[in-house]
Protein backbone atom coordinates (compact mmCIF):
# COMPACT_ATOMS: atom_id res chain seq x y z
CA UNK A 1 0.00 0.00 0.00
CA UNK A 2 1.38 3.39 -0.98
CA UNK A 3 1.37 6.19 1.59
CA UNK A 4 3.30 9.22 0.35
CA UNK A 5 3.69 10.71 3.82
CA UNK A 6 5.24 7.59 5.38
CA UNK A 7 8.74 6.21 5.11
CA UNK A 8 8.49 2.44 5.10
CA UNK A 9 11.08 0.60 7.15
CA UNK A 10 11.11 -3.14 7.61
CA UNK A 11 8.23 -5.51 7.15
CA UNK A 12 5.41 -7.07 9.11
CA UNK A 13 4.42 -5.30 12.31
CA UNK A 14 6.53 -2.28 11.40
CA UNK A 15 4.27 -1.67 8.39
CA UNK A 16 1.30 -1.54 10.73
CA UNK A 17 3.14 1.05 12.82
CA UNK A 18 3.86 3.07 9.67
CA UNK A 19 0.15 2.97 8.79
CA UNK A 20 -0.76 4.26 12.25
CA UNK A 21 1.78 7.05 11.89
CA UNK A 22 0.28 7.88 8.49
CA UNK A 23 -3.25 8.12 9.90
CA UNK A 24 -2.08 10.18 12.86
CA UNK A 25 -0.17 12.56 10.58
CA UNK A 26 -3.14 13.02 8.27
CA UNK A 27 -5.38 13.63 11.28
CA UNK A 28 -2.99 16.28 12.61
CA UNK A 29 -2.89 17.97 9.22
CA UNK A 30 -6.70 18.03 8.93
CA UNK A 31 -7.13 19.31 12.49
CA UNK A 32 -4.74 22.15 11.71
CA UNK A 33 -6.83 23.34 8.78
CA UNK A 34 -9.75 25.71 8.91
CA UNK A 35 -13.24 24.54 7.95
CA UNK A 36 -13.01 26.01 4.44
CA UNK A 37 -9.74 24.21 3.75
CA UNK A 38 -11.20 20.89 4.88
CA UNK A 39 -14.29 21.40 2.70
CA UNK A 40 -12.05 22.26 -0.25
CA UNK A 41 -9.95 19.16 0.39
CA UNK A 42 -13.08 16.99 0.52
CA UNK A 43 -14.37 18.49 -2.72
CA UNK A 44 -11.01 17.82 -4.36
CA UNK A 45 -11.15 14.19 -3.22
CA UNK A 46 -14.72 13.84 -4.51
CA UNK A 47 -13.61 15.21 -7.87
CA UNK A 48 -10.75 12.73 -8.01
CA UNK A 49 -13.16 9.94 -7.09
CA UNK A 50 -15.48 10.88 -9.97
CA UNK A 51 -12.54 11.05 -12.37
CA UNK A 52 -11.20 7.67 -11.31
CA UNK A 53 -14.68 6.10 -11.49
CA UNK A 54 -15.02 7.33 -15.06
CA UNK A 55 -11.61 5.92 -15.96
CA UNK A 56 -12.49 2.56 -14.38
CA UNK A 57 -15.78 2.44 -16.29
CA UNK A 58 -13.96 3.17 -19.54
CA UNK A 59 -11.40 0.47 -18.87
CA UNK A 60 -14.15 -2.03 -18.01
CA UNK A 61 -15.91 -1.25 -21.31
CA UNK A 62 -12.64 -1.71 -23.20
CA UNK A 63 -11.98 -4.98 -21.41
CA UNK A 64 -15.48 -6.26 -22.18
CA UNK A 65 -15.17 -5.25 -25.84
CA UNK A 66 -11.77 -6.95 -26.10
CA UNK A 67 -13.09 -10.10 -24.43
CA UNK A 68 -16.12 -10.19 -26.75
CA UNK A 69 -13.92 -9.70 -29.82
CA UNK A 70 -11.32 -12.23 -28.70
Amino acid sequence: VYHPDVTWVGVGSQNRVAQVVSVERRTEILLGKCREEVIGYMQQLQGREVNLSQKISGLQRELSATAAAG
